[in-house]
């Protein structure tokens, strides 16, 4: 599904998530009157995802181009019906009236045009004894006809800083994971991708990606901005908007 971008407000949001979260079910969903309705839903309760993305499975996902050019410059995700989430650095391409969005894809050569928002952490979310949420990065290649499901192991902020060969001073608030095997796939193009946990059969986005190193390999660290500490400005966002 092609949409011109006229219509969607585009949030550009700069945060990154801890690991140590709680989650009460009827917060998450309740809490919000503009987010987390009919939200992170998926056919499959595996409690590892295959690399590649099956049909349905990822429906938030969203591509951003321009109407001259056949590939995207930049991702994000939808967390409403009418409003998509990406990274402030992907918004600067951004024009109004012009940048095309696609959404609701699973083939790149076969659309079934499936949509559906994603959910957001509107309190923290703890991981369990039993059970502590995978991390995955899901997004968009170009090689691929399908998306990819990278899982992730997140990496301490000191190890981070120093894998990051001083080309980036990390910044409270931000998070860092690297592959958790190798793997032949590059999101250094997935910039403004989610990188999102399954909890109680529902699909969370608590980062965004927004830097990796170029020729990284899978022990090299990606950066996220934290969704969790931008949530109330988020949700104020769309409150807002929905009053105009």
């Amino acid at each position: 599904m092609s949409l011109n971008i006229t219509g969607l407000l585009v949030l550009c949001c700069i945060a990154i998530v801890s690991s140590d979260w709680i989650f009460p079910d009827a917060v998450q969903f309740d809490l919000s009157a503009a987010l987390n309705k009919n939200c992170g839903q998926s056919p499959y309760i595996d409690r590892f995802k295959p690399e590649d993305g099956r049909i349905f499975e990822n429906p938030w996902l969203v591509l951003f181009r321009h109407p001259e050019e056949q590939e995207w410059f930049c991702q994000g995700t939808l967390i409403t019906d009418r409003h998509i989430m990406t990274t402030a650095i992907c918004s600067e391409a951004i024009v109004v009236n012009e940048t095309i969005i696609i959404l609701g894809e699973y083939d790149r050569k076969d659309d079934p045009d499936y949509v559906m928002p994603v959910c957001l952490p509107l309190t923290p979310i703890i991981p369990s004894l039993i059970h502590a949420p995978t991390p995955y990065n899901t997004l968009w290649t170009g090689e691929h006809r399908v998306p990819k499901q990278i899982r992730m192991h997140y990496m301490s902020q000191d190890t981070c800083q120093a894998r990051m060969r001083n080309l980036l001073l990390l910044q409270e608030g931000q998070i860092c994971a690297r592959y958790a095997k190798p793997i032949d796939v590059r999101i250094t193009s997935g910039s403004g991708s989610p990188l999102v946990i399954e909890h109680h059969d529902r699909t969370f986005q608590f980062g965004i990606l927004s830097i990796g190193l170029p020729e990284a390999t899978y022990l090299e660290p990606y950066v996220y901005v934290n969704i969790s500490t931008h949530i109330k400005w988020i949700h104020d966002t769309l409150v807002d908007e929905f009053k105009q």
